[in-house]
């Protein structure tokens, strides 16, 4: 009886091992049937968040950039990020000028990361949700950066000119694609123990594209068939205006100057696409790096390895 038993134990770890053996092989056929690319390349762009210019047309730098501890630098998961405050510099007469914190974070080749965003991270710093939640068009102004729709492209990708105080002036640079569509997502808080109100709202930048909540991010930014895989956060948040129609028109015009200097420390997704970048990078880990410069005329993004 007990030799029955082993016998039986033998046959069904062969058809366990045999099964194992089919699904890993039916998995990897299915893995390079779908092209798909299960372990990301980080990639990096040249410039990292904090080199956006410290002023804009209507903006301009209020005190240092935040700088964090180290601890919290490893609760943040990357060191590159930036938290700075800008204000309004000709604001309507007799109004104050308006005070936005921008804070933005960059993650590169990580599936398992969770993003940083207001109505997790104020709630556990104290702060409650004073109102329900609203996803707000920024409608961007296009003539703010010269706005062209690339029809060359694939997914209404417009290109913006960078001002003539940025690092690489006068160059034209890729938006996210159908970045007229861009919206961000808006909640109020309140701070019981002193009262205090602000709104605060974000958006992401991933792959190429955007979206407006952190369940998502996830789906644009890792991709099956992409090999390299990032996402960017932008949060904008105030205590300057008193309704939420404020708040976006603020942030609308901030962003409408800021955007394309944005994309400048992201890489260009358009160009990785189309095969015509250099940026390094290796099934061994090695970081991928772009690098936005103008084209021979000067009217162009042409990414090159740095």
């Amino acid at each position: 009886m007990s030799m029955l038993s082993g016998s039986s134990a033998r046959v069904a770890f062969v058809i366990a091992l045999g099964a194992l053996v089919v699904g890993a092989a039916s998995l990897q056929g299915m893995v390079r049937a779908l092209k798909a690319t299960l372990i990301k390349i980080p990639i990096e762009a040249k410039y990292k968040l904090p080199s956006i210019p410290e002023e804009l047309p209507s903006w301009k730098r209020i005190g240092a950039d935040e700088q964090m501890s180290e601890e919290m630098v490893t609760e943040l998961g990357t060191e590159n990020y930036i938290s700075r405050a800008y204000m309004e510099k000709n604001p309507p007469e007799g109004q104050s000028p308006i005070l936005l914190s921008l804070h933005m974070t960059y993650y590169t080749g990580m599936v398992d990361t969770v993003p940083h965003i207001p109505d997790r991270c104020l709630v556990a710093a104290g702060w409650s949700i004073a109102g329900s939640t609203g996803v707000r068009p920024l409608n961007l102004d296009q003539e703010i950066g010269e706005w062209r729709l690339e029809r060359d492209v694939a997914g209404r990708v417009f290109s913006a000119r960078l001002g003539p105080d940025s690092k690489v002036p006068n160059t034209r640079i890729n938006l996210p694609r159908d970045a007229d569509k861009l919206s961000i997502r808006v909640n109020p808080y309140t701070e019981p123990k002193s009262n205090k109100s602000l709104f605060a709202g974000y958006f992401f930048i991933a792959n190429g594209g955007h979206c407006d909540n952190a369940e998502d991010v996830r789906l644009l930014a890792f991709q099956l068939q992409d090999t390299y895989a990032y996402y960017l956060k932008v949060q904008i948040s105030t205590s300057s205006v008193e309704t939420e129609e404020e708040y976006v028109a603020a942030c609308r015009k901030l962003l409408s100057e800021l955007l394309p200097e944005i994309m400048l420390c992201a890489p260009d997704w358009v160009e990785l696409q189309r095969g015509l970048s250099t940026a390094t990078g290796s099934q061994a880990g090695e970081k991928g790096k772009t690098n936005h410069a103008p084209d021979s005329n000067g009217a162009g993004v042409k990414p090159s390895s740095k």
